[in-house]
């Protein structure tokens, strides 16, 4: 089941057109995604939800050029990933796409700000400019006062505003704005339990 919040109509970002994905597991072929189609509004925030092994990762790996498609097409900005080599799609996952991972992938040996760094130098961003944006991405998150830390030294919280500063810019801004409603949200959730649990306590 897919579930978008309403937006005002915008121009299409991402179209996904009658698109399946097929794994052979010895004679077997397992559809994980079954001729879908759908269409991602520029600024849309989507989820998708559905039970596991329904194919929410087989459909976000497509969508992030990290798999191809069996039959069908998905057009981003009006080119079809299915139709990248593997160039292309490399640039496209490192200049268009963000990703969050649920393990977040910091990179241990490196600080904070050495792993928001390191899509920019892939990029072959000017060190200045570097510079200048990673301090730009961490203020945005606030974890300024973090940059010299590596992510073992860093709460479970910390690491995932980390990895939301490694996204693009644009995307970043967008996720600010996000996390701002889920922080207020999970703050809410804390008050209401700790007032539950206070309750249980009195005589």
């Amino acid at each position: 089941m897919v579930r978008t919040l309403a937006m005002p109509p915008t121009q299409t970002l991402l179209h996904v057109d009658h698109v399946s994905r097929d794994y052979h597991l010895g004679e077997t072929v397992i559809r994980a995604v079954n001729d879908l189609s759908l269409e991602i509004a520029n600024g849309e925030f989507l989820a998708l939800l559905g039970s596991s092994g329904s194919g929410k990762s087989t459909l976000l790996n497509l969508m992030a050029g990290l798999d191809r498609p069996t039959s069908g097409s998905i057009q981003v900005q009006g080119k079809n990933l299915a139709a990248l080599n593997s160039q292309e799609l490399a640039r496209y996952r490192r200049e268009t796409v963000g990703m969050v991972f649920q393990s977040f992938n910091l990179l241990p040996r490196m600080t904070l700000a050495e792993n928001v760094e390191l899509p920019l130098r892939l990029a072959e961003i000017d060190r200045a400019e570097r510079s200048h944006r990673v301090a730009q991405a961490l203020d945005r998150v606030r974890l300024s006062a973090r940059h010299a830390h590596r992510p073992s030294e860093l709460s479970g919280g910390e690491q995932q505003r980390g990895a939301l500063a490694r996204l693009p810019e644009a995307e970043q801004k967008e996720w600010q704005a996000l996390w701002a409603e889920v922080e207020a949200l999970l703050q809410r959730a804390q008050g209401q339990a700790e007032a539950t649990s206070e309750g249980k306590k009195q005589p």
